[in-house]
């Protein structure tokens, strides 16, 4: 009976050890050659996008008169992305659909960004289902902000129109940047189901741009360099994993 349990818990041992190794082999095997794929990211509309974005030299200019400014945007984010091995190709969109508001008895200015960019990555680190990604990119973005100088005293409509009293001011600002990112993107064991993607990163304004209006031809207007801090947090769906012809047994280990 003692042999009979000694033999049973060596084999049980060899087992386990046996199974541990194969699957740490599967994890280090599939980290080094995972196959390709292509998944849609998607950021929810409240908390999925956040902006920090820099104009020191227009602030400056508001403040010096008492026009106060908030420079953090929520946004809503889309990508693409393509995974192969350890390198990942990425391109998308950010869109800011809540401003950043504020407001006195004197003024109200709000702020709007838009961001298209492109970035490929590599996985410094990388598991069966996780990968940390170093990008580097390059894109465009522009940046709106409205400004409206209050009026307390009544106005008719046509007199208001017609010297400008209350009206507001939108200014624009567009360049190119560079793109610097962390990002860490997991998968599930089945191919169809929702991954995750959260990213950390700052864009560099390659070059100072002056503030412009549709409406005015301002002179003497404030440069700035467009960058910004940014955070995304994204749902990915994979649309197929690329030469497996659906969900294979690979891909559910």
């Amino acid at each position: 009976m003692k042999k009979l349990l000694l033999i049973t818990c060596l084999t049980f041992c060899v087992q386990t050890t046996f199974c541990q190794n194969l699957a740490d082999t599967v994890n280090v095997e599939y980290s080094k050659n995972s196959p390709e794929r292509l998944t849609f990211g998607v950021g929810v509309p409240v908390g999925s996008g956040y902006m920090w974005i820099f104009a020191p030299n227009l602030n400056k200019f508001l403040d010096s008169r008492n026009i106060r400014t908030w420079n953090i945007v929520e946004s809503i984010p889309l990508t693409i992305n393509y995974q192969k091995n350890k390198f990942k190709i990425s391109g998308g969109g950010s869109f800011s659909f809540l401003d950043g508001d504020i407001s006195n008895d004197k003024s109200a200015t709000t702020l709007n960004a838009i961001i298209f960019d492109v970035s490929s990555g590599y996985a410094i680190f990388s598991e069966r289902n996780y990968f940390l990604y170093f990008n580097l990119g390059t894109g465009f973005a522009q940046y709106t902000r409205t400004i409206e100088i209050k009026n307390s005293q009544p106005i008719t409509l046509a007199s208001a129109l017609q010297s400008g009293n209350g009206q507001g001011v939108v200014l624009k600002n567009t360049g190119a940047f560079l793109d610097f990112s962390f990002e860490i993107m997991s998968r599930t064991k089945e191919a169809k189901a929702l991954g995750k993607s959260i990213k950390l990163g700052y864009r560099y304004g390659l070059q100072e741009n002056a503030w412009n209006s549709t409406f005015n031809n301002f002179t003497e207007v404030p440069s700035d360099r467009i960058g910004n801090l940014y955070f995304q947090f994204t749902f990915t769906l994979p649309y197929r994993t690329w030469f497996s012809f659906g969900t294979s047994n690979k891909d559910k280990r």
